[in-house]
């Protein structure tokens, strides 16, 4: 509805509200405090053009929280992943049924990959398709691994063969991947350290110059 329309416009996902650390409303009113906050600040040098600064802070200061929590979610999702199909793997070699390994991993697998799985679950226990089940878990993580996983379930499903292997060598890749994207972080983290100083450094220079010598300024 409108509501979600707008909560969209700040980069807010209400139907993922649990993600978030602190209520949404409370972020919109604090960005908006820093908008007005960095609107007035402005108003000397811009005049009443200044306020015009109000909206666009709120907005984009807004839009980036949001959007870090949410890459942090996914992010550990993407990390919790690689156990959680290990679990199936498991169970499933032992001949317990995908729905129970399925609802196993609910139980035993941390937060955020629990709370997916144990909606999987309640999902299925009510009746959901076990591909239609699946395809909503991977549209909600939002990451291609899920939307293997649950390529690979559902086939399996439909047309047999050996699950056990196939989720063995996905939870192989998901592994790899993360081990390759950990190794670029640590590689780049000079080169990442030194361009953010140099981004906040003429911010920072302004705003002591603004504090002591407005009239330069």
């Amino acid at each position: 509805g409108l509501t979600q329309r707008a909560a969209a416009l700040v980069g807010c996902d209400l139907q993922h509200g649990e993600i978030y650390p602190i209520r949404w409303w409370i972020v919109l009113a604090a960005t908006g405090v820093l908008g007005r906050l960095v609107a007035a600040l402005a108003l000397p040098l811009l005049g009443a053009a200044g306020w015009a600064l109000w909206p666009v802070v709120w907005l984009l200061a807004s839009r980036a929280l949001f959007s870090r929590w949410e890459a942090q979610w996914r992010d550990q999702l993407q990390q919790q992943l690689p156990d959680a199909l290990a679990t199936i793997v498991r169970s499933v070699r032992v001949g317990i049924p995908v729905a129970e390994a399925i609802r196993l991993v609910g139980h035993e697998a941390d937060d955020p990959t629990g709370q997916e799985f144990r909606m999987l679950s309640s999902e299925l226990a009510i009746g959901v398709p076990l591909d239609v089940a699946l395809r909503r878990m991977s549209e909600r993580s939002g990451l291609p691994d899920y939307r293997f996983f649950g390529t690979t379930v559902a086939l399996q499903a439909q047309t047999g063969g050996t699950l056990g292997e196939a989720l063995e060598t996905l939870a192989d890749i998901v592994r790899r991947r993360i081990g390759l994207r950990a190794r670029g972080y640590a590689l780049t983290s000079e080169a990442r350290a030194s361009a953010m100083v140099l981004c906040v450094m003429p911010f920072a220079a302004a705003g002591m110059m603004f504090v002591l010598t407005p009239v330069y300024i």
